[in-house]
């Protein structure tokens, strides 16, 4: 496969001239991490893959107004976050009611287990966990679930998430907190034993199911994170 750096003024400038192989090795390196975004947000795999066409078409047409003032992903990741905005209002007029958050494990790519999780109990309480984090998110309210989703899940910089959201820096840093502090309460109300009325109390019985392509993410990666949160 050909290399591809997306910071390359040269790249740029073809992808700014509609070159198509220039766009196809694009859509080829950031599907994945776009996709994962859009489903961590909207739960439903078949909606996820109608933004995320939805979003390389949108950019395709509007290659000639980007003007490297933030980079390609953070650009690709601005339009996503749009659509799923735009979604989402669509939706509350129509009463919508969102698919099973369960369906995004379902339909997931199956990823490599770490070693250190490959006994089977340490794999059944990880699956669990990770099941919980799926349904928790879901419940989280959106505008906090947009900067926990692009900064502990798929790894944006403060920056890079103040780009995407057009929010001010202390916005992106308080809405993450208050994120992270519900995620956090959440976690520490299933560990003493206390079932959240927000959350859904099924459980997986089975081994771990896959999970959406690319690097950082699982919620697992936020497990570890907002566990120090609340004590």
């Amino acid at each position: 496969m050909d290399a591809i750096d997306l910071t390359d003024l040269d790249f740029l400038d073809r992808l700014r001239r509609q070159d198509e192989r220039a766009f196809s090795l694009l859509f080829r390196e950031t599907r994945d991490r776009i996709y994962n975004t859009v489903l961590r947000m909207v739960r439903c795999p078949t909606e996820a893959q109608d933004i995320t066409q939805d979003v390389f078409l949108r950019a395709y047409r509007g290659l000639a107004r980007f003007r490297g003032d933030s980079s390609i992903t953070s650009w690709l990741y601005r339009i996503a976050l749009n659509q799923v905005r735009n979604r989402a209002k669509y939706h509350s007029r129509r009463h919508y009611r969102a698919h099973d958050p369960l369906d995004e494990e379902r339909h997931g790519a199956t990823r490599p287990i770490p070693a250190a999780m490959d006994r089977p109990d340490r794999r059944l309480a990880a699956a669990r966990l990770e099941h919980f984090l799926v349904r928790a998110l879901q419940a989280l309210d959106p505008d906090f679930r947009e900067v926990v989703v692009l900064r502990d899940i798929e790894g944006l910089s403060y920056a890079e998430v103040q780009q995407v959201t057009g929010l001010e820096m202390g916005t992106v840093k308080s809405r993450l907190h208050r994120g992270r502090t519900w995620l956090a309460e959440r976690l520490a109300e299933r560990d003493r034993g206390e079932p959240s009325p927000l959350i859904s109390e099924s459980q997986p019985t089975g081994q771990p199911t896959g999970q959406p392509t690319g690097k950082n993410s699982r919620p697992l990666v936020l497990a570890a994170l907002v566990s120090g949160q609340v004590r």
